[in-house]
């Protein structure tokens, strides 16, 4: 059985459509495990809707945060594999039966798809895959694909797990960007791993999301998850010494120009700049930059204010 975990926080937009998703599965064998994390709109009336189906789990509790909903997920999740769906988002109706055959058929521990990105307000392509292709990959390939971005990623979501993986793992509760502070604890616990082209996630990606919010110092904490994977690179796979270097600039770009635009944040964003700057070489020598980093590196040496009008019209017109 396969435990499909939801942790649910005031969607009551998105809600329906993600557990219609998940209910209309060409594979049966599953339980849907519905953690109402404190919604204050009609998200934890809709969950109740579903209450009189034998195959679904419904808890109502404090609001703790993503993390924390995750854990009681697991805690009382009954099935033997495990995968996370967020609330917004929804799946292709063979989404289970698919990485469930995937891993069957490659003997691993996690299996790994791809997923489509909708932004939300835009037209949706959904680019389905016509040929599945999968295979084993090993830790170290799999933790370079995750910090380049190249077809796999972070997110705890679009992938399926072994239970036993989460005997010992929990989600840091309290902490932003729970997935990359997790994932490597995850794949270390994994015997082996499979990635697939598979793509029937589908990831919402809205205005009112995490990633999508105002900037705030907790955020910061995403610069020691890259910093760890830094160091287990070096301790662990120094063939992926530079990939974790990129991923770690990369995401101090990402918190720049979420600090930038609001002045009361001007002394972190200073901070993130001299790290930048102070890395230059780094990014002007590394063939996994591209121009648009060496070109936003040029106009920081100029100075923030520079940086900032600049970047007040790239965000605009992305």
């Amino acid at each position: 059985m396969i435990s499909v975990i939801v942790p649910v926080y005031n969607v009551e937009k998105y809600l329906e459509k993600c557990i219609e998703s998940i209910l209309h599965q060409t594979y049966k064998d599953f339980e849907l495990v519905l953690i109402d994390d404190g919604s204050s709109d009609s998200s934890g009336i809709i969950c109740d809707e579903y209450g009189d189906r034998d195959n679904i789990v419904i808890v109502h509790k404090t609001n703790g945060g993503l993390a924390d909903a995750r854990n009681r997920g697991i805690e009382i999740s009954r099935g033997d594999y495990i995968t996370f769906i967020d609330s917004d988002d929804y799946i292709r109706s063979d989404y289970l039966e698919t990485l469930y055959e995937v891993l069957c058929k490659t003997d691993v521990d996690i299996v790994i798809s791809n997923f489509i990105n909708i932004h939300e307000g835009k037209n949706i392509t959904q680019n389905i895959t016509k040929n599945l292709e999968y295979g084993r990959i090993s830790k170290s390939e799999c933790y370079r694909r995750m910090l380049l971005q190249d077809g796999i990623d972070v997110s705890s979501t679009a992938k399926l797990y072994s239970k036993r993986i989460f005997d010992a793992v929990r989600f840091k509760k309290g902490q932003l960007y729970e997935d990359i502070n997790i994932i490597s604890d995850v794949v270390e616990r994994a015997t082996n791993i499979a990635i697939t082209n598979y793509a029937g996630y589908f990831y919402l990606q809205r205005l009112g999301s995490i990633m999508y919010s105002e900037f705030k110092t907790e955020r910061l904490v995403l610069l020691d998850a890259t910093n760890r994977l830094i160091n287990l690179m070096k301790e662990r796979y120094p063939e992926n010494v530079e990939a974790a270097m990129y991923r770690d600039i990369y995401c101090t770009f990402h918190l720049l120009g979420r600090s930038i635009v609001d002045n009361k944040y001007t002394k972190i964003s200073s901070t993130l700049r001299k790290k930048i700057i102070n890395n230059r070489t780094f990014i002007f020598n590394s063939c996994l930059f591209d121009n648009k980093e060496r070109i936003a590196t040029l106009i920081l040496l100029a100075g923030l204010p520079v940086y900032k009008f600049f970047w007040k019209i790239y965000d605009l017109n992305r």
